[in-house]
């Protein structure tokens, strides 16, 4: 111990270099910022296109919000952005969220092909990269869930906004029946009918999602949440049938001939997990 003693006046400790700490969100410049905010900025105009098309506007008539948008100047400040923040190595949230936003912007600015073209090449070029298929365990895209990047809604966007409404790719989803057409339990359309109002039930109220005080403790706060959004009728149908669902093909997911309706089954067991951890620990683990 006396021979670790340091001396008042000895030489300063140097700094400690930071090289070999990679920024790979590429979020430490000051242009990220501002790339940032276009890019929320961007989803929350193309949710209101989606919006008013669902409801039966124009598509002309629904896009002249986002073209109001990109008159201002927006767009091409975008353009300038993303060649500066996202040109060093890695960063994959951040590239593969402009990717998709670039996906986005030629489906206004040039037709429906040429987007279909580009989402293509990102599902080639980029995800299979940071998932690649012969590395059954080994994959970045853990990266993006962290990340401050939107890259998942871009996609989605994209999903939402050119649907490909006759491919089986994920499953045909049909009524009691198997992948091979054996008969089934399941009752995929409605399952993803209960499964849409559950959740717009969820989004249109977002008091259920925050976080009181008179709950008591952080922990105690987390756990009072989700009790909240468990105490939904049609959500807690939903977790009740995807018990089953996860019982059932926990094995073997593509028996049930319908990929995204296991993919949503193990999302809502998550809830249930969430329901479990009465200290919040997981929570905790998470923040």
């Amino acid at each position: 111990l006396v021979g670790a003693v340091i001396s008042l006046d000895a030489a300063p400790v140097p700094d400690l270099p930071l090289d070999d700490f990679e920024d790979d969100d590429c979020i430490e410049s000051q242009e990220s910022d501002l790339l940032l905010h276009l890019m929320h900025e961007l989803g929350g105009v193309l949710e209101q296109v989606l919006l008013q098309i669902e409801a039966g506007v124009n598509k002309d008539t629904a896009w002249e919000l986002f073209d109001h948008w990109s008159a201002a100047g927006r767009v091409d400040a975008m353009h300038g952005l993303a060649p500066a923040v996202l040109a060093r190595p890695y960063c994959e949230p951040g590239k593969l969220a402009w990717l998709s936003t670039t996906c986005l912007l030629l489906f206004r600015g040039a037709n429906e092909e040429q987007a279909l073209e580009c989402a293509g090449s990102l599902d080639e070029d980029m995800l299979s990269q940071m998932t690649v298929l012969s590395l059954k365990h080994e994959t970045r895209l853990h990266l993006v869930l962290r990340s401050p990047w939107p890259a998942f809604r871009m996609l989605d966007l994209l999903a939402r906004l050119i649907p490909q409404n006759t491919s089986t790719r994920l499953g045909a989803c049909k009524k009691n029946t198997m992948w091979n057409s054996d008969p089934d339990v399941f009752d995929w359309p409605q399952f993803k009918s209960m499964l849409a109002d559950a959740a717009t039930q969820l989004v249109s109220d977002e008091s259920v999602f925050q976080l009181r005080q008179e709950d008591g403790p952080l922990s105690r706060q987390y756990i009072a949440r989700w009790q909240r959004i468990h105490s939904i009728p049609d959500m807690k149908e939903l977790v009740y049938i995807s018990h089953d669902v996860f019982d059932a093909y926990r094995k073997s997911h593509y028996k049930a001939g319908c990929h995204l309706g296991v993919i949503s089954s193990y999302i809502l067991q998550i809830l249930v997990v969430h329901l479990r951890d009465i200290e919040g620990r997981l929570q905790k683990l998470v923040s």
